[in-house]
């Protein structure tokens, strides 16, 4: 079964589906100008290995991102969705993890802005109810500034549940 892919776009996170390994990166989209950002950035690694890239002109890319009304700066891409985590196993043979949960959050510009938070103040994962969490939000992607890719995301279906899960496991 293929995985559904979904478009990202903006410099920070590009970049950061780029250095994932754990993230498969389908198609890029980028302007002369941004190709050489991404070398001028990263100049010991190649991103682009066995990546499709198409070049288009920043008209061309408008077509990716004017509709959510955010600026694509010359990155685009098309990427497959992360391998969903569990949070029991997560925390099968760890001690003092730290998590925040995030219970009626919605809006995508401001789960990007935690999610930004916790990667800057090494938080170990987000709880979300999995009903509420946009995982195909061009503007969550946005938002976070790539810092979604370094950030462990457990969707439940439950969050007391999960909660009261955590408690008994002395969290």
């Amino acid at each position: 079964m293929e995985k559904r892919s979904f478009f990202i776009v903006g410099k920070h996170a590009v970049m950061e589906a780029l250095k994932n390994p754990n993230r498969q990166v389908k198609r890029l989209f980028l302007t002369e100008e941004s190709k050489k950002i991404i070398h001028r950035n990263s100049p010991r690694i190649n991103l682009l290995k066995d990546i499709k890239v198409h070049f288009k002109n920043k008209k061309e890319l408008d077509n990716y991102s004017k509709k959510d009304q955010i600026i694509h700066q010359g990155f685009v891409a098309e990427v497959e969705h992360l391998e969903n985590i569990e949070i029991k196993e997560y925390i099968k043979n760890r001690k003092g993890s730290t998590f925040a949960c995030l219970d009626e959050v919605t809006d995508p510009r401001n789960i990007g802005s935690i999610i930004r938070s916790a990667a800057s103040f090494n938080i170990d994962g987000i709880i979300v109810k999995e009903r509420h969490f946009p995982d195909e939000s061009k503007i969550m992607y946005k938002s976070s500034s790539g810092c979604i890719e370094h950030t462990n995301i457990f969707k439940v279906s439950n969050i007391n549940t999960t909660l009261k899960y955590l408690r008994e496991k002395n969290f």
